[in-house]
């Protein structure tokens, strides 16, 4: 699916004005003064024998069914006979009863009130909706997001209020916005960009509903898989939230595109570009390395970083941006966070970050450690704190000076009662 997708966009240039589309009023839900690239429209629906299990893969999650089997089948049960009512009528209520009341009177027998019953309700509508819908997808010419004033989710799109300069970078790439509808209503934006040559895509920056399957919009099983948010914004230039992303490909190198600063209008990279803030004018603006003064590159990120928002590591030898550091007590240094292991520092007798190959994991403390720290223990089968490490010649092995069956004297370690000794291999 993503694929003929793909090639239709391949193959239009400038795409349809709204104006041209809805001559017999039949697309008038779409955005005013703008272009349509390509439009399909998607049904779904959970049969009445698959039903119970995918609502349960959904909610099963929720806490206040922890333990609780009881009432979880119930739920399961009373949303399933909701659910095929709504098959054939189309809605969830009847002269006398509705979904909501039976879930709220389950749900206050369970819990003895109806707090947070709004948001246990929300879980199962939306679920409910999303298994079985009529919707039209849309993709649109990027502006259209200043056009789409109906869609209030995207209002306040940093996009579109404080940095603008990031739709102007975007643009200038294979993009588009698509809007998904439900009733001929929007419900859901995302931006879909594509690499040069139109062979993969990835999804990114989800206003509005969030579907718990996204990608069944845009692809089938195996087309897309889960991305990086910071991996793809340091490929497009861009802001990326750090929520669903969804991509073809886990090689980001293949969405850098050509393009020309939005500050200098020069040419440059796509992962070149660098937010700042211009104290003279007081706004934001996206540049490229050559007209943004005091940068630094990055040899972990391949991308240019604002000195302001840099820091150099002794350990890697090159500069991490400060999001995406930790400090590291044990080497006091900043290492990037991908990398960092949560340990016990017994120098400082907290914890403390030091790089995962520093780290090891003692089953004798239930904890991770500092290697350097350490010594291992035939006699325990794992590693032990050299401060609380006495070698015991009897053993033949460091054992904890606090292990009652061991005493210390002059340095060495005798039992002090019949000891069972594992034998290791």
């Amino acid at each position: 699916m993503l694929k003929g997708v793909l090639e239709t966009l391949k193959g239009i240039k400038y795409g349809d004005y709204t104006e041209t589309l809805n001559i017999d009023n039949e697309f008038n839900y779409l955005i005013p003064d703008t272009r349509v690239y390509t439009m399909y429209t998607l049904k779904f629906e959970v049969s009445r024998n698959d039903f119970k299990v995918y609502l349960k893969d959904i909610i099963d999650v929720l806490e206040i069914f922890e333990y609780d089997e009881y009432f979880l089948e119930k739920t399961l049960e009373v949303t399933y006979r909701w659910y095929c009512h709504y098959l054939e009528h189309k809605n969830l209520h009847s002269s006398t009863n509705s979904l909501k009341s039976e879930l709220k009177k389950l749900y206050k027998r369970r819990t003895g009130g109806i707090e947070k019953f709004d948001r246990f309700f929300e879980t199962i509508l939306n679920a409910i909706q999303e298994a079985s819908n009529i919707y039209d997808v849309v993709f649109y010419y990027p502006e259209a997001i200043l056009r789409n004033k109906g869609f209030t989710p995207d209002r306040e799109s940093c996009y579109i209020t404080s940095r603008p300069d990031y739709l102007t970078a975007l643009k200038q790439s294979n993009v588009y916005y698509v809007l998904i509808y439900k009733n001929h209503e929007p419900i859901t934006r995302v931006w879909f960009v594509a690499n040069k040559s139109y062979e993969n895509a990835v999804i990114f920056n989800l206003y509005g509903h969030k579907f718990r399957n996204l990608g069944k919009f845009f692809s089938i099983d195996g087309e897309l898989e889960v991305g990086s948010h910071r991996k793809l914004e340091s490929a497009l230039g861009v802001y990326i939230n750090d929520d669903i992303i969804l991509t073809t490909t886990s090689n980001y190198n293949t969405f850098v595109y050509r393009l020309c600063c939005p500050t200098c209008h020069n040419y440059t990279s796509s992962n070149q570009l660098i937010m700042t803030y211009d104290e003279e004018e007081k706004e934001y603006k996206l540049r490229c390395f050559t007209c943004a003064d005091n940068v630094v590159y990055s040899e972990i990120s391949n991308s240019y970083i604002l000195d302001e928002d840099a820091l150099y590591s002794e350990y890697h030898d090159t500069y991490i941006h400060k999001d995406d550091a930790v400090y590291s007590y044990y080497l006091d240094d900043h290492i990037h966070e991908s990398i960092a292991m949560w340990v016990w520092n017994s120098e400082i007798d907290g914890y403390d970050y030091v790089p995962n190959e520093m780290a090891v994991y003692s089953s004798h403390y239930v904890d991770r450690l500092i290697k350097e720290q350490t010594v291992y223990s035939c006699f325990y089968g794992t590693y032990l704190l050299k401060d609380d490490a006495v070698y015991c010649e009897e053993v033949d092995s460091y054992v904890d000076r606090k292990d009652g069956r061991f005493t210390e004297i002059d340095e060495k370690c005798v039992t002090t009662v019949p000891i069972y000794i594992p034998v290791h291999t």
